[in-house]
């Protein structure tokens, strides 16, 4: 029987609080039901002896080396290896060379957007200098937007099996950059819902509001917040945000007032944070995620959300509400620019949500009901075992 490896390059699988760790959990738990998955990651240090990972320490390694080992002794010509695009670089274009005709990329973001971006914050916070090195890197950051992604990328997705995107923008987008890549749509999803249903008391006036950020990356959009305190004192309602996976933010420093107060939760565990999400009345999504060029996303804390049955506050089309438009009802749509939060708006929603019985229970069923894995099992098996394998075969075969 073929085999799917699910397969992470960095430190993801070593930290069972991340995003891409519970999401890879949930990939395991849905696709084991079909077919032999394993989890396989490479990065520094130990995994900390957690379940289900074939774990390989490569800290002082060259990575693609021991990837391109590891596949030559546990890769069986059947099988499967979903790996996390990393962008584009000569070792992965190499080992794609080799390997590619059993890779199948999943892409989460438009590398190439993010990558610029990236790269220029990183220029901002280096120091001048006036080396050639410098000077180059000032040329390809500013002027010609070139990076490893840029020069290897499309070659890299010409020798894959094919690429597995989270939303359809994304979809279209890598179809684009190497003719014959063919892609399949796979929104973020969850594991399971939460048990812990409480409904806060909604007295029109006082709003807890929870935001969880694991970096402070500009396509979280904080800075709309900060810009709409002004405007929450004009709506008259007061507003505690809560910001975990952060222990401060320097744009709040002098934003605490009578009708704003923030706090910083810090890291928290998946227990706390499902225990904590009973206190809110709605969540903070992604708010800046058209600085990288996307109008479409299904961001994995907005699925957290929803599983713990809060509406959320975004400012982009959701794959989720795309495909099940039932989940519009669970969302307060903002503009996708630099404009502050509408809190009136905000108000209005939960002045009228609130009218519903038992409104949170049916955001966790809907959550249950459309968010899972298990939508896209079939789908998913078909995308590579038939279309796939039937139009590009495996590197270094004729057939199958």
């Amino acid at each position: 029987m073929a085999k799917l490896f699910l397969v992470q390059i960095g430190q993801y699988l070593s930290k069972p609080d991340s995003g891409v760790y519970q999401k890879t959990m949930a990939i395991y738990h849905s696709f084991s039901k079909r077919w032999d998955v394993k989890i396989v990651g490479f990065g520094r240090g130990t995994s900390k002896g957690l379940a289900h990972i074939d774990w390989h320490n490569c800290e002082g390694l060259n990575v693609w080396d021991e990837v391109d080992q590891w596949m030559t002794s546990n890769i069986n010509v059947d099988d499967i290896v979903l790996l996390r695009y990393p962008f584009g670089s000569s070792a992965l274009l190499n080992l794609m060379r080799r390997w590619g005709g059993q890779i199948i990329f999943e892409h989460n973001t438009k590398e190439e957007n993010e990558a610029v971006l990236t790269q220029k914050r990183a220029w901002k916070a280096s120091k001048i200098q006036f080396s050639r090195s410098f000077l180059l890197y000032t040329w390809n950051t500013w002027v010609t937007s070139k990076t490893d992604e840029s020069l290897f990328g499309a070659e890299v997705l010409s020798y894959a099996l094919g690429g597995v995107c989270v939303t359809h923008e994304i979809a279209n987008y890598e179809a684009s950059r190497f003719s014959g890549y063919s892609t399949f749509v796979l929104p973020n999803g969850i594991d399971s819902v939460s048990n812990v249903i409480k409904t806060p008391e909604w007295n029109r006036r006082d709003l807890k509001v929870v935001m969880i950020i694991g970096s402070f990356s500009p396509w979280h959009g904080i800075e709309r917040v900060v810009k709409s305190i002004d405007h929450i004192q004009r709506v008259g309602i007061h507003v505690e945000l809560d910001i975990i996976g952060l222990n401060d933010i320097s744009l709040f420093e002098v934003q605490d007032c009578d009708f704003f107060k923030v706090k910083f939760l810090g890291i928290r565990s998946d227990q706390e944070i499902e225990n904590l999400m009973s206190n809110y009345h709605i969540a903070i999504g992604s708010l800046g995620l058209h600085r990288i060029g996307l109008n479409e996303a299904c961001p994995l804390k907005v699925r957290e959300y929803w599983s713990s049955g809060l509406p959320v506050i975004l400012s982009y089309q959701d794959t989720a509400c795309i495909e099940h438009p039932e989940m519009s009802d669970w969302i307060v749509q903002l503009a996708s620019d630099e404009s502050p939060i509408d809190w009136q708006r905000v108000k209005d929603y939960l002045d009228e949500l609130y009218l519903k019985p038992n409104w949170k229970n049916q955001v966790i069923v809907d959550a249950d009901r459309f968010l899972k894995y298990d939508t896209y099992l079939d789908r998913f098996y078909d995308f590579v075992f038939q279309h796939l394998k039937r139009n590009r075969p495996i590197a270094g075969q004729t057939d199958f």
